[in-house]
C-alpha cells in the first residue's frame, strides 16, 4: 500500500496530470507497473511496436535515435518525464531508443489505459502531451540539425 500512496504523490506531482481528479489518479496508480531499470539498461528501442507509456519516478535516461548507422544522443529525460506515448498515439513502431542513464523507477502505463486518460482529460492531458511532444521534436531537430532549420517554421505565426 505504501508504493501505491507513493505513486500516487508522483503522479500529482505530474504538471500534464496535476488537474485530474484524485480518484482518477488512484486509479491510474493502481494499474500502472513500477518497474526498476538497471543503470545502461535498455527500456525501449527504435523501431519496435510500442503498446505502453512510461512516467520516470526515479533517475535519467537519454534517448538516441539512429542516423545513418550511428546512434545519436538527441535527449536526456528525468524524474516526472514521460516517453514511450508517441507509439501509441500514432500506432508507429518506436521512434528512438531510450537507455536507462542512472538506476531508474519508472510506472508503465498501458496502451488503452493512457488512450482513455487522454479522452477522458483532452485539455489537461492530451494538449500537455501533443505539447510535449512537439518540444521534444523541435529540441531533436536542434540537436540533428544544429539549430540551422525551423521546426514548423514561424511564417505562419501572424495568421493565428
Amino acid at each position: 500500500m505504501k508504493i501505491l500512496e507513493e505513486d500516487l504523490q508522483l503522479l500529482k506531482c505530474i504538471s500534464m496530470l496535476a488537474k485530474i481528479s484524485d480518484e482518477h489518479l488512484k486509479l491510474l496508480a493502481y494499474v500502472s507497473q513500477r518497474i526498476i531499470f538497471e543503470k545502461e539498461e535498455t527500456i525501449l528501442r527504435e523501431g519496435e511496436q510500442g503498446d505502453d507509456a512510461y512516467i520516470i519516478c526515479q533517475g535519467t535516461a537519454r534517448v538516441f535515435k539512429n542516423i545513418r548507422g550511428e546512434s545519436v544522443l538527441i535527449n536526456t529525460l528525468a524524474e516526472g518525464d514521460v516517453f514511450g506515448e508517441l507509439a501509441i498515439i500514432s500506432n508507429c513502431p518506436r521512434s528512438a531508443t531510450v537507455v536507462a542513464e542512472t538506476d531508474m523507477v519508472v510506472l508503465r502505463i498501458e496502451k488503452d489505459v493512457f488512450l482513455n486518460l487522454m479522452a477522458q482529460y483532452p485539455r489537461e492531458v492530451g494538449l500537455q502531451v501533443m505539447h510535449a511532444i512537439v518540444n521534444r521534436l523541435f529540441q531533436a531537430e536542434k540537436k540533428l540539425y544544429g539549430g540551422n532549420q525551423s521546426f514548423g517554421g514561424n511564417e505562419y505565426e501572424g495568421e493565428r
